[in-house]
């Protein structure tokens, strides 16, 4: 069955609800481009600068940050190699006193021969009565100490006591510390090796803020060279002896009371 309309009306309500397109010619439709790429232009322009303008502000600061990063580092080289000269001064420069005084003991840190027979020198010259040789391993006998020093077996059967407690440099200051409050001692004489001397007084003085303690550097061989510097092994041993120094000192800086502040100062609480 077919179905006419008659009239134009019926027709146009047809196709009214599509939506109307308007075909422009070729040259009027890049006409319209064109304006409206104009229209868009200094929104664009504006764009980049600003885009521009942030990227120049962060290369600054990347600049500014890496120069004041390098600044640092430089900084921080020249007072770790000028401390380390004063610090190669500073032992270089020790000596032992040429007439000690008397001390109630003499403590003996081990880790070399020398030490333990300077000490016992010191007490057999009435520089002192008690002799306490300080972090002897658990496996070195009371005997092997004396083989080591046969000369002097008499001194060590009447006046060396030995302790194995302590396992490095802290600990002999701390087990010294409870030998000498056991014994009512506030004066001691230190023996030590001359690049060791440094970081055991400042350890043993943190320990016993009240004590006298007199120090006796030995000398070590390898350091009374003048060109002690050139040899790699020497210098690599300095070095190592100059980082746990600086070590110790920055203890006094990073110890719980030092983080507390800082939390407190920064958290407020």
């Amino acid at each position: 069955m077919w179905v006419f309309w008659t009239g134009a009306a019926p027709i146009r309500d047809l196709f009214s609800h599509l939506p109307i397109v308007h075909i422009l010619p070729v040259g009027h439709r890049d006409k319209h481009i064109a304006m409206d790429e104009q229209a868009d232009a200094p929104q664009k322009s504006r764009s980049r600068r600003a885009a521009g303008a942030t990227m120049r502000g962060t290369g600054h600061l990347v600049r500014i940050f890496t120069k004041l990063t390098l600044l640092v580092l430089v900084l921080a080289m020249g007072l770790f190699v000028g401390g380390f000269f004063r610090f190669a001064n500073t032992v270089a420069q020790s000596t032992p006193p040429q007439n000690p005084v008397e001390t109630q003991a003499v403590v003996a840190l081990t880790g070399g021969s020398s030490r333990i027979a300077q000490a016992l020198d010191l007490v057999e010259k009435a520089k002192s009565k008690r002799l306490l040789i300080t972090g002897v391993d658990e496996k070195t006998s009371l005997n092997a100490l004396k083989a080591l020093n046969e000369s002097q077996r008499a001194t060590f059967d009447c006046c060396v006591e030995v302790e194995r407690a302590a396992l490095d440099t802290v600990g002999n200051a701390v087990e010294t510390g409870k030998w000498m409050a056991a014994n009512q001692f506030n004066s001691i004489t230190l023996v030590t090796s001359d690049y060791h001397m440094p970081r055991s007084l400042l350890e043993f003085r943190r320990q016993m803020p009240e004590a006298t303690i007199q120090p006796f550097p030995v000398k070590l061989p390898r350091l009374q060279a003048q060109d002690w510097y050139t040899d790699g092994e020497t210098l690599r041993f300095m070095v190592s002896e100059y980082i746990k120094y600086v070590g110790a000192l920055s203890r006094d800086y990073l110890n719980s009371d030092t983080f507390k502040t800082l939390r407190a100062s920064v958290g407020g609480a």
